[in-house]
């Protein structure tokens, strides 16, 4: 999927909020982009309405704490009005593209979810999201989430 202003939401990423994206030759950007095209369609409402714009991979040891840990996060104004990022690790790409694919479900479901955090509501929310999508799709993504890890995250615990 080709991304309108690319270099614009590198600098976004890097200016205020610190992440560091993984380095442009980097073949993480092309497994990226074959995710996303796989799940276009999934992906076109939130791109052609302005709330998804642009999806990254990073690299878990170049970020500060509590990034460092994730295996993807979402990037969101805190009234979740504006436009959105999504990056997914160098780890879930190491997994492979179903794990992969995983993250950006979970992360794409907070897009969509009213509150903040993994409670129930999060997770039942996410879970029929997840469905829909495997019967849209005819794939067996798996939910990968580390629903401890996320927890303690939440908790301020960023140990891990």
């Amino acid at each position: 999927m080709s991304w309108k202003d690319e270099e614009k939401y590198l600098r976004w990423l890097d200016a205020p909020l610190g992440i560091v994206p993984a380095e442009k030759e980097s073949a993480y950007w092309a497994q990226v982009d074959a995710i996303t095209e796989d799940a276009g369609q999934l992906l076109f409402p939130y791109v052609r309405d302005g709330r998804l714009i642009f999806v990254f991979p990073y690299c878990l040891d170049e970020q500060q704490e509590p990034y460092n840990t994730l295996d993807g996060l979402t990037l969101s104004p805190k009234d979740k009005s504006g436009p959105h990022g999504i990056g997914i690790s160098d780890h879930a790409l190491q997994q492979g593209d179903d794990y992969a694919m995983g993250v950006l479900l979970h992360e794409l479901a907070h897009i969509d979810f009213d509150g903040y955090g993994h409670g129930q509501e999060f997770i039942r929310q996410f879970k029929g999201f997840l469905d829909r999508f495997n019967e849209a799709t005819g794939r067996s993504i798996q939910d990968v989430t580390d629903w401890e890890l996320e927890r303690q995250l939440e908790a301020g615990d960023w140990s891990g």
